[in-house]
């Protein structure tokens, strides 16, 4: 494939240098893991609201996960690489790595930093750096290393450019295999990338890498509107629709990875999640669960957050079928148990969905919604009535405002109606404790 000079030389420099920087990062993190972890700052900010053994147990905690992340490290140094250009036309490389940095490495940032969504935008957006720097994303480069016989590679690498478009190298060390010196000689490296081994090496557009086993495609950067779900609040709720493949339980694996990981949430989050540990007997990390439709896809979930760095321990992944019958045994108690505890016994056999509901999921539901709904409204308008009727004025008044609100809202606006139900509650609740005397 003929390309020009100058862009076989930015792709035999982008090559030289991204190699040179796997080494430079898997060493400093093996050095790191060596000397051991230091005690987090996330952790210190909280001691003073936790008792001492709580608080040992949290640094320990988090110097196993500073630990994990130099092992990642090692394998894994980097999976992207950013090129931005100042308003000053001055021109900087970031590398992005999944999850843990390490120290002593310049211009490395982790994926799940304010940093990292740089390489989640398209060619020509503007970013605002941490110290407010305005820059313009010129190039991308997604990675996959691969260490062999001690030499660094990156497999399948997708470089998007605005100087050469779209392309993929399917070995960055094969663009440099006739040796590497300081230097790159022009005619050397017109002669690498003529020659019909690196014209096979570097493809146009984005090449699909092939399938090495069944399990979850791991996607170590998510495109712009998968990183703007992953970047959400904590606090935030949202339904993710789409078909199979489109990255719903990608997205939702790096979401959970970076909520879990205490350095990277804001300090409003972090906040909320000591409070809710020190009221609760769930540690952070084990504060999530995730429903999966198989035992099959379980498994290779358990490897996707392996992956992401996230223990996913057999509590953590569940089928909705065995934790519904472990709640209904052990918590409602429904179901009968070995021990003869529960009044019903579950028959998997027995279709509780006609033949038209399941054909049409969509009509079925809307049309319960409805129903339920307007029996909702119908009962609560019949609570009201009754209370308007009691003989106690006090009763008789709580019952005229809340069939006045029901009659002035709209029967569609369920929000408004339970936003003025909760409203009346401490008058209730005063109204209750008057008649109990």
């Amino acid at each position: 494939m003929n390309f020009p000079t100058e862009t076989k030389k930015r792709l035999a420099q982008l090559s030289e240098d991204t190699l040179a920087k796997f080494k430079i990062i898997s060493a400093a993190a093996r050095n790191a893991d060596q000397y051991g972890p230091p005690a987090g700052a996330t952790a210190m900010a909280s001691i003073n609201t936790m008792t001492q053994g709580d608080t040992v147990r949290n640094l320990e905690k988090i110097g196993q996960e500073v630990r994990f992340g130099f092992h990642a490290l090692v394998r894994e140094p980097a999976i992207g690489r950013v090129v931005v250009l100042s308003q000053n036309n001055v021109e900087k490389t970031y590398y992005i790595c999944r999850g843990t940095t390490v120290g002593g490495v310049e211009n490395l940032a982790s994926y799940r930093s304010p940093i990292g969504e740089m390489i989640s935008l398209p060619l020509g957006d503007e970013f605002y750096l941490p110290d407010g720097t305005t820059v313009e994303i010129v190039e991308k480069t997604q990675l996959h290393p691969k260490l062999y016989d001690l030499l660094w590679d990156s497999e399948n690498t997708v470089v998007d450019s605005d100087e050469f478009g779209l392309l993929t190298l399917k070995s960055l060390r094969a663009l440099l295999e006739v040796g590497l010196d300081d230097q790159f000689d022009e005619n050397r490296l017109s002669r690498i990338l003529a020659d019909e081994v690196e014209s096979e090496n570097v493809v146009l557009g984005r090449r699909r890498a092939l399938i090495a086993k069944i399990g979850l495609r791991d996607q170590p950067i998510l495109d712009q509107y998968q990183s703007e779900i992953f970047r959400l609040p904590l606090d935030e709720q949202l339904l993710i629709l789409g078909p199979p493949g489109t990255g719903k339980t990608t997205t939702l694996i790096r979401r959970l990875g970076q909520k879990l990981d205490r350095q990277y949430l804001e300090a409003d989050e972090r906040l909320a999640v000591s409070n809710i540990e020190m009221t609760s007997d769930l540690s952070h990390a084990d504060s999530w669960l995730m429903f999966t439709p198989t035992e099959l896809l379980k498994h290779y979930l358990k490897e996707a957050f392996n992956q992401e760095g996230v223990p996913a321990s057999n509590s953590r992944i569940q089928t909705w079928s065995s934790f519904s019958r472990t709640i209904a045994r052990s918590t409602f108690r429904i179901l009968k148990t070995s021990s003869g505890r529960g009044s019903f016994s579950l028959n998997t056999t027995i279709d509780s969905l006609s033949g038209d509901a399941l054909e049409q999921p969509i009509n079925w539901f809307t049309h319960f919604d409805e129903w339920q709904r307007s029996a909702y409204l119908s009962e609560l308008k019949k609570a009201a009535e009754n209370l308007c009727e009691n003989s106690a004025i006090k009763v008789s008044k709580v019952g005229q405002r809340l069939l006045h609100t029901l009659r002035d809202t709209d029967d569609s606006a369920l929000t408004s109606i339970f936003m003025a139900l909760v409203s009346l509650i401490p008058e209730v609740q005063i109204l209750v404790e008057g008649l109990k005397k």
